[in-house]
């Protein structure tokens, strides 16, 4: 992984009926890496990022993101029509960029 944060900076909560597994398998099919880490929830990586994506209602993706990605990773949500509030935090914990998409 190239440059990621060492804790947490990336912080999303989904506002949607959109299950996980079907957010994990566009994920997939944009060639990140995904795993399942329970019986409902997973880890989704690639170069420049490593993310959980869990719980309901609403679901949650965090993790580590290289924060000159965070609008790519965005444009991904975007694509799949989502309600979704997302905030991207410096390495000091401030932070430094946060959008809510409406559906």
């Amino acid at each position: 992984m190239l440059n990621l944060p060492e804790s947490s900076n990336f912080f999303c909560s989904i506002h949607s009926l959109i299950s996980k597994m079907t957010i994990a398998d566009y994920f997939v099919s944009q060639g990140w890496q995904v795993r399942k880490t329970t019986w409902e929830d997973f880890e989704l990586g690639c170069l420049w990022a490593e993310l959980v994506l869990e719980s309901h209602d609403p679901v949650l993706l965090h993790g580590l993101l290289m924060a000159d990605k965070f609008d790519e990773l965005l444009a991904l949500l975007n694509e799949l029509n989502i309600a979704y509030r997302s905030e991207l935090y410096d390495e000091q914990g401030e932070l430094i960029a946060q959008i809510m998409r409406q559906k």
